[in-house]
């Protein structure tokens, strides 16, 4: 609840809370120091809050408190438009709907000059004033434009402008078409349009040319849209209507052993009325093995368009179609072998018997009849690849009937066996990777495509060391196989340096005394590679850092209690390890309040009690830290020496930052080492943790079975 920016007065000061995340009681206090003011001259308050739990932990932040005597002014228009606005003047904009609003206008053409508006606000609003009749007002609608900037404190000021908004924009068509040819029986086309502003009238004015029949004419359109501010556009359009031939109803153009008489009728869509209908018979002189007559049926229209239907009558036809494989065709090769196999990398053979269809065949008839043959394709799968010797059986088969049910049938058969490995497709990248202080990316889930489908995928994994010490070779392999029996690998290899094995130690002088400034503060870090960073903490009653952040060393000021030390280094591949040490001081009889930071307003002028002149401690409790076998596989060996008897917990720390492993070692004086079973800690890099009441070490281990 903490505000970057407030008003003194704010009530949302009052709602600051502490949570700690073991639930524990946890102290909140806040201190006020004089700042200076962000909002021109004088000061403004700097709050500093800090918690703490029942473990000493501490957490700070701060919000800059502003006083109530700010007074907002400067709220100027940034708008070309709105800049050469006089006083009184109103604007005056053509209508554009924008997303429900008259205007485009927003919080942008405004800006707040020299005034403070750390944690305001700007809002804008278009509120109508009055709705006009542009053909009497000389407007659609008057509007108010308003700004208004409001700052943390309440204060606020406001802009504001008139706009009419009128309507200088002609309607639009919607899809007009300048020219059409239309039938004699259709409806002339309507036309559409649409207005900005609103409502649209259309008026049409038609002129007919008439032509030589009485279906058959022109018609010039000429159409105006107008709104209701007087705008109008308009167009013109031709629309020729056209007359059309009649309607044969009742002929079968091809029919077997028939000679009687159809009903045979024509109508006429123009006139709406049926029209005469005539028909002549010929005997067609033609190698038949029966006979062939064609019967021609004529029907003349209103306009004259004439329509012609010929049916063909088969007599007495007994002889089936003929079947001719063209010249050049894919089936060539297949007719005279009774099993036919083929590879399926034959992929341009593959591709032409893809392409057979019902006119892949020639069919001739003696009576000249035009047949058009039907192709079927049965298609079955082997259920043993390899024992049956192919993977796809096609039987091609086309039948060609006449109009008498004579019938040909041909036939092929082709067996396609798949001889192509499956081709690999993978969810992620799976390129040659050098990965360095990071754990190894999951594996990527793959797809095989392959023509025998199913088949299988096996994965293997291997890892072993590298040419360099801290390296290793990640080997990931793929091996798929189909159903016929081909396999295909993909091999992925990652160069893996799990740790740059960095580490570092706090260094501080031996004897510091209370409340002093400039005490220097130094580290020593190995291992690693590339540039380091640094990134230091100080945590104690009274204590800041004075200079040298991001660098190896620092200036801090102390003051009259010990202070904790925490300094996080991270090399160039984010490698990580963290530090600590607890610095106490030592008090000597001087006025407490002597050195307390300038402009400094403490809540309280009780002062802590002194500490123990002659307490001093070592700059480190525990050495010689060592991890052993690394990388390590179902229990790892720790050791360390000990300057005292003390409680040493240590913690197994993911890649992700979850503690896996957690227990305590009841520390001796001297050498310490006990074996860790780490059989249930999931393979990859891990960061090891060594706390004690006044130091934290870390170390990095790689876990693999």
């Amino acid at each position: 609840g903490v505000l970057d920016t407030a008003c003194i007065n704010d009530p949302a000061l009052l709602d600051v809370v502490a949570i700690d995340n073991c639930g524990g009681p946890t102290v909140l206090v806040f201190q006020d120091f004089n700042t200076p003011n962000p909002c021109g001259d004088g000061n403004a308050i700097l709050r500093v809050y800090e918690a703490y739990d029942n473990c000493g932990n501490v957490s700070r932040d701060t919000s800059i408190l502003l006083l109530n005597d700010q007074s907002l002014s400067g709220l100027v228009f940034v708008n070309p438009i709105l800049v050469a606005l006089d006083s009184g003047e109103v604007i005056t904009i053509d209508f554009t709907p924008l997303n429900g609003n008259y205007t485009d206008f927003g919080i942008n053409d405004v800006s707040l000059e020299g005034a403070c508006f750390s944690g305001g606000v700007v809002t804008f609003t278009e509120t109508v004033l009055e709705t006009g009749d542009c053909t009497t007002d000389g407007f659609l609608v008057a509007i108010e434009l308003k700004w208004t900037a409001i700052d943390v404190c309440g204060n606020f000021t406001e802009l504001t402008a008139i706009v009419h908004v009128v309507d200088d924009t002609a309607p639009n068509f919607v899809n007009f078409v300048s020219e059409i040819t239309i039938g004699c029986d259709e409806a002339l086309p309507e036309n559409f349009g649409t207005d900005d502003s609103g409502e649209v009238t259309m008026t049409t004015r038609d002129t007919t040319i008439r032509g030589d029949c009485i279906y058959d004419y022109d018609v010039l359109r000429s159409v105006t849209l107008r709104d209701s501010c007087g705008n109008s556009t308009t167009r013109e359009q031709t629309i020729h209507v056209r007359s059309s031939a009649p309607i044969l109803s009742g002929v079968d153009e091809e029919i077997c052993d028939d000679l009687s008489i159809p009903e045979v009728t024509a109508f006429d869509p123009c006139s709406g009325e049926f029209v005469e209908v005539t028909m002549q018979e010929d005997t067609l002189n033609v190698p038949c093995s029966g006979l062939s007559i064609i019967r021609t049926w004529t029907a003349v229209g209103s306009c004259g368009h004439v329509t012609v239907i010929r049916q063909t009558i088969i007599m007495n036809d007994n002889t089936p179609p003929e079947i001719i494989i063209p010249d050049g065709s894919v089936i060539l090769p297949f007719l005279d072998h009774p099993y036919n196999l083929i590879p399926s990398s034959q992929i341009y053979l593959i591709g032409n018997l893809n392409a057979l269809d019902s006119n892949s065949i020639i069919v001739r008839d003696d009576c000249d009849q035009e047949i058009v043959p039907v192709l079927t394709i049965k298609i079955s799968y082997a259920a043993d690849c390899e024992a049956e010797g192919y993977f796809e059986r096609r039987v091609y088969t086309w039948m060609a009937t006449d109009a008498c049910g004579n019938m040909a049938v041909f036939s092929f058969s082709v067996d396609i066996m798949d001889d192509l490995a499956p081709e690999f497709s993978f969810s992620e990248t799976t390129e040659d990777l050098t990965i360095i202080c990071a754990p190894l990316p999951p594996v990527p889930d793959v797809n095989v495509v392959d023509l025998a489908q199913p088949g299988t995928v096996v994965y293997t994994e291997t890892i072993v060391p590298g040419n360099t010490t801290g390296t290793f070779i990640v080997t990931r392999t793929w091996v798929a196989t189909d159903a016929c029996g081909n396999t295909s690998t993909f091999v992925q290899t990652i160069t893996w340096t799990p740790d740059t094995f960095l580490e570092c130690e706090v260094v501080v002088p031996d004897v510091v005394e209370c409340n002093s400034h400039g005490v220097i503060i130094t580290s020593v870090v190995t291992g690693g590679s590339g540039p380091i960073t640094y990134d230091w903490e100080v945590i104690g009653g009274e204590c800041f850092i004075q200079g040298g952040q991001g660098t190896p060393e620092i200036i801090i000021y102390i003051g009259w209690s010990e202070v904790k030390i925490i300094l996080t280094v991270t090399d160039a591949y984010g490698c990580v390890s963290m530090c600590m040490i607890v610095l106490p001081c030592v008090n000597l009889p001087v006025d407490p309040l002597t050195d307390l930071l300038a402009g400094a307003v403490p809540e309280t002028d009780a002062q802590p009690a002194a500490p123990d002149l002659n307490a001093q401690a070592p700059k480190e409790y525990l050495q010689q830290i060592k991890l052993w076998p690394n990388p390590a596989g179902n229990t790892v060996n720790l050791s360390f020496e000990s300057a005292v008897e003390e409680v040493v917990q240590f913690s197994f720390i993911s890649a992700l930052g979850q503690v896996v492993l957690s227990d305590k070692i009841n520390a001796r004086k001297g050498l310490n080492s006990v074996e860790i079973d780490i059989s249930q800690v999931a393979e990859g890099s891990h960061l090891v943790r060594l706390k004690t009441e006044k130091e934290l070490h870390t170390k990095v281990i790689v876990i693999m079975e």
